[in-house]
């Protein structure tokens, strides 16, 4: 199997009146300590302990004292930030395309999914092969959150039939993502903790369906691939074994419990 690049997003510094500021007093938020280490540190371990990933990219931490702080295995490549998940998301994949255009295939993720562990990625990239779509996102059940997170209170989608699942904070990409609806990915992004709007920000018919419980999380998925890559079939969404995912750390009740439960 092919080597990938992973990228890790990590722009974001909490402000004073953030929440998260007690836990970060200035820095970053992936420099928020869980188990003795900044989280983004596990990230980038997993990445460079996966038997797939050939180099770590950090898009958004600037400060070079922070990243001269960070204890990894192997060097990790910076790159500046862009003021935001999806322009750094964009500007990753740019800097891929002039510096190595050989590369067809990344994996990408935040910096607050601090279980992740390298076997998560490996088995991620073995479950979106062939990789022949644009764009592979992954998805938990809430009964897998709750078994290892019982007091998560995460967001759930709601699709038809009763199903409920939340969205995962890991990803893999064709660098033919960087031609997509990057406005319509921003004001998806802006909207991605609150699924009806997300539902809106795509159209008023997909909003209307998943209001009225009809929207299949097929269905969606053929939707955003229409609408942000003009092919239905350009993006897919899988079920993953691997709750810790899914598991991120936006609010400080969900970086206590990373804290309780890392293992």
């Amino acid at each position: 199997m092919s080597m990938f690049d992973m990228v890790i997003l990590a722009g974001g510094t909490p402000t004073a009146d953030s929440p998260l500021y007690p836990y970060t007093h200035g820095r970053p938020k992936a420099m928020i300590d869980i188990n003795g280490r900044p989280m983004i540190e596990w990230i980038i371990e997993a990445g460079q302990q996966s038997q797939n990933i050939a180099d770590v990219i950090v898009v958004g931490l600037d400060d070079q004292g922070v990243q001269r702080s960070l204890n990894t295995l192997r060097p990790v490549h910076f790159l500046p930030n862009q003021g935001g998940m999806v322009s750094n998301g964009m500007f990753a994949l740019d800097w891929l395309a002039q510096h190595r255009p050989q590369t067809k295939v990344i994996v990408g993720c935040s910096s607050d999914i601090p279980h992740t562990k390298a076997h998560m990625i490996d088995d991620l990239i073995a479950l979106c092969q062939p990789l022949d779509c644009v764009m592979y996102g992954i998805y938990s059940f809430p009964d897998q959150i709750t078994a290892r997170y019982p007091t998560a209170k995460r967001t759930y989608s709601k699709f038809q039939g009763g199903v409920q699942i939340a969205t995962g904070d890991m990803f893999v990409l064709q660098t033919a993502f960087r031609d997509t609806n990057e406005s319509l990915w921003q004001a998806i992004t802006e909207a991605r903790k609150k699924p009806w709007k997300v539902a809106q920000a795509v159209g008023f018919s997909t909003l209307f369906k998943y209001l009225t419980r009809r929207l299949s999380i097929q269905e969606a998925a053929e939707i955003a691939g229409r609408v942000l890559a003009n092919d239905p079939q350009a993006i897919k969404v899988l079920p993953t074994p691997h709750v810790e995912l899914t598991m991120d750390g936006d609010k400080p009740h969900q970086i206590d419990i990373l804290r309780q439960t890392f293992r």
